[in-house]
């Protein structure tokens, strides 16, 4: 296993509860009139969740070889979408810039989050 593999496959297990908070942030989002009781608790916290997993992608360590090219695998595609569709952008956008930029610094060469794909935000257990 690269090492690539092996980073991807650890940014990967540090943003396994990704899909939840954008859950959460898109329920609240898409809620009709006034927020309700526990709204601003709920979305702190899931944003507070997203700084921990940041936290835990900090402590990674980046690959000896920078320019070492991808090797296209499953963990790296996943890594790459983590910050695809729409659900990304209720995220504040400098919590976003800076998920993007340490899955970028630590995959070089992968484009992360740049494309913004028109699809609803879909949960489900074949992708991030």
């Amino acid at each position: 296993m690269s090492g690539r593999e092996l980073i991807a496959m650890s940014i990967n297990g540090s943003l396994h509860r990704l899909p939840l908070v954008f859950e959460i942030l898109d329920e609240i989002h898409e809620s009709r009139g006034k927020r309700q009781i526990g709204d601003e608790d709920l979305e702190s916290g899931s944003i507070r969740a997203v700084h921990t997993m940041i936290k835990q992608i900090k402590k990674i360590e980046p690959i000896t070889n920078p320019t070492q090219p991808g090797s296209g695998s499953v963990a790296e595609r996943i890594a790459s979408e983590w910050l695809l569709g729409e659900c990304p952008h209720l995220l504040p956008p400098q919590v976003f810039s800076e998920l993007a930029f340490l899955i970028s610094h630590l995959l070089p060469g992968l484009t992360i989050g740049s494309i913004r794909q028109t699809d609803p935000c879909i949960m489900n257990s074949e992708s991030p």
